[in-house]
């Protein structure tokens, strides 16, 4: 079942500006894997302020408050292993289609089983 992705800009999880979204295939199997937004100049914009406005108070930021930050980082990376593996794994087989593609201008024969 494909997940529905956005955007993080500013604090919030938000939708493109345009409401725009794209879906983004499994190249292996051709189901949708996700649908996300897709972001255009003006979403860019808007992260890029987010991130200006945000930086002097992370700046300010005590080396303790932000350890506990990425601890909880850590934490949360943990719990969704899972998750995480999954997803690096499928970007790493959708990098090597890539380069078949590249190297024998075609795709590789499809999987007849779906990446676990």
């Amino acid at each position: 079942m494909a997940k529905t992705y956005q955007m993080y800009i500013g604090g919030e999880w938000v939708d493109a500006t345009n409401n725009e979204t794209y879906e983004d295939y499994n190249p292996f199997n051709g189901e949708v894997f996700a649908t996300v937004p897709r972001g255009k100049r003006e979403d860019t914009t808007r992260a890029i302020e987010a991130a200006a406005a945000a930086f002097p108070a992370w700046a300010a930021t005590s080396p303790g408050q932000r350890r506990k930050l990425f601890l909880k980082a850590a934490d949360i990376f943990e719990r969704r292993q899972e998750d995480l593996v999954r997803t690096l794994r499928l970007g790493l087989l959708c990098s090597r289609c890539f380069l078949f593609q590249v190297y024998y201008g075609k795709l590789p024969p499809r999987r007849t089983s779906p990446v676990k």
